[in-house]
């Protein structure tokens, strides 16, 4: 690899890291306000590594990552690329259901404080 395509490489496979913590960091967030995770191979990491599912799916996704910037030139770039655009959308649609999740919850909360002072008052 020339100069130019190590800083190309670098830069993708730094964008991709980010990306995976900020899936992490969303997908906990909308777990947290009564989500789920869509996909079988997260939520089987889920189910076999409990509270730590994420550093399973940060190593895995990191080795193929680096891979994919590092070795395998030039389609490894920009197969890494087309995954950073999918991760976008993807951290971006965490946060739209995180938004939703959080709304609802707070109209299930108000229902049952609603549920509430309707028993006090009878």
């Amino acid at each position: 690899m020339t100069g130019t395509q190590t800083v190309l490489a670098v830069s993708v496979f730094i964008v991709f890291a980010a990306l995976q913590i900020a899936d992490v960091v969303t997908t906990s967030r909308v777990l947290r306000n009564g989500g789920w995770e869509t996909n079988p191979i997260v939520r089987m990491l889920m189910r076999c590594c409990g509270a730590w599912w994420w550093v399973p799916k940060l190593v895995l996704a990191t080795a193929c990552g680096a891979y994919m910037a590092f070795v395998s030139w030039p389609e490894g770039p920009a197969l890494l690329v087309f995954l950073c655009l999918v991760y976008c959308w993807v951290v971006w649609s965490n946060v739209q259901q995180e938004r939703r999740g959080r709304v609802h919850m707070l109209r299930v909360e108000e229902l049952r404080a609603q549920r509430r002072r309707g028993l006090e008052l009878s």
